[in-house]
């Protein structure tokens, strides 16, 4: 356990040594409320030390649930030095930033839990997608990692767990972000398909009426075809009548599929 001297037990003495390490620094009490922060912690969340001290956690790290292995809850519920937990925090300018968290409880001369001392390790760069390299699907990587992540079975060390958990993290992201994908083109080959038949139907509606359009003189030069007399046979007034009967109900027909808008 680490000591002073009686002559150097000062706040001060504290302080300059907190501001010193290079990882941030954060103390909580046990009902999560921020009792003490470095420069370090001030320069991670983007907030000065008076706009952390007294804030609940959730208020400093930008979030709005709890995760079930967060770091601070860990810190609280695992006495008496919790192994490292990856926790994803937001900063105060909107980015966010993948942390390694490690956490000691603190006691009173009673034994009664007091807070707790979290160190705070930035690893968003050594983490970036771009150093890494994933050789699996998403789907079986989910499966073969939640199984190196259990804690029973002490496959995975603990020092390299946070990376792991950032492995897992990125596979759930992947997977989401697959299924999202799979779903979209689903619903754009729905909608091509959807846009073809329609014009499909279009086409084949003008078929028809040209079509209708075309039957009128087909029958009527079919019924004065005949080789039997008819009204009008071998007279100059049955011809004209086929002519009028032709044109007028071929325009009439047109007018009308006109207004239908089938043509």
């Amino acid at each position: 356990m680490s000591k002073l001297t009686p002559g150097w037990q000062r706040t001060s003495v504290l302080e300059s040594v907190f501001d010193q390490l290079s990882d941030a620094l954060v103390l909580y009490d046990p009902e999560f409320r921020i009792t003490g922060v470095n420069r370090a912690a001030e320069k991670l969340f983007g907030m000065s030390s008076d706009e952390m001290l007294g804030k609940h956690c959730q208020q400093v790290f930008q979030c709005s649930v709890c995760e079930p292995n967060c770091g601070v809850l860990v810190g609280l519920n695992q006495p008496p030095a919790a192994p490292n937990c990856t926790v994803h925090l937001h900063t105060e300018n909107g980015m966010e930033r993948l942390v390694v968290m490690r956490t000691n409880q603190m006691f009173d001369d009673a034994g009664q839990l007091t807070g707790v001392v979290a160190t705070i390790k930035d690893i968003t760069e050594e983490a970036a997608p771009q150093k890494r390299e994933v050789i699996a699907e998403s789907g079986p990587m989910r499966e073969v990692l939640n199984s190196l992540l259990r804690r029973d079975l002490h496959v995975v060390d603990g020092e390299i767990l946070p990376y792991f958990h950032d492995v897992y993290d990125h596979v759930l992201r992947a997977t989401e972000w697959t299924e999202s994908l799979r779903d979209l083109v689903t619903t754009i080959l729905e909608t091509h398909l959807t846009v073809r038949g329609n014009r499909l139907n279009v086409i084949m509606k003008q078929v028809t009426s040209w079509a209708a359009i075309i039957a009128v003189p087909t029958a009527v030069t079919g019924f004065y075809g005949q080789n039997i007399p008819y009204p009008g046979f071998g007279k100059i007034a049955g011809f004209w009548t086929s002519m009028v009967l032709m044109i007028g109900i071929s325009v009439s027909l047109y007018v009308i599929f006109r207004r239908k808008d089938w043509l």
